[in-house]
């Protein structure tokens, strides 16, 4: 608070010490001084209070905004946390399904494989087939042309069987 309207600016008392009373006009002088500085003390005092209120107010303010940013910062921590835990789900699934693909291309190259074999197998069976053919055909052949010169040597003749 300020006292820049203090005792120091009542008139001093040599006229009490002189005379022991006070005139009127003196009187008048205290109290209008006196007056004066109760009513800068209520002005101080009421912007004090202005003051008090201001700051009063502003603490709610700043106590209100700093539960609004613990709520955002709380639901910001939630947010990542599903998101983390999303991650992980789709990090999962990503997971699985490469080994899907890997049991996939697994099988696709036994099968691959397989088929390879069964063809080579294949292609080798018809290949013994036509030489077993060739074979037969040639057989069939030695066996009627020795036929015939057995026939030939014994003078029988060949009647066609039908």
């Amino acid at each position: 608070m300020n006292n820049s309207t203090s005792s120091s600016s009542l008139p001093s008392s040599p006229s009490v010490a002189s005379s022991g009373f006070l005139s009127d006009r003196e009187v008048k002088k205290i109290e209008k001084i006196m007056a004066r500085a109760a009513a800068a003390d209520e002005k101080e005092l009421d912007s004090a209070l202005d003051d008090v209120k201001k700051a009063e107010k502003a603490l709610s303010k700043s106590s209100k905004d700093a539960e609004r940013a613990q709520k955002l910062v709380t639901k910001t921590k939630e947010r990542e946390l599903a998101a983390q835990k999303e991650f992980n789900k789709a990090l999962g699934k990503l997971t699985n399904a490469k080994e899907k693909e890997r049991k996939a291309q697994e099988a696709l190259a036994a099968k691959e494989a397989h088929h390879a074999e069964t063809d080579r197998t294949a292609r080798q069976a018809q290949a013994d087939l036509g030489d077993c053919q060739r074979a037969m055909e040639a057989n069939v052949k030695d066996r009627e042309t020795r036929l015939a010169e057995i026939r030939a040597q014994c003078g029988v003749s060949v009647t066609p069987v039908i």
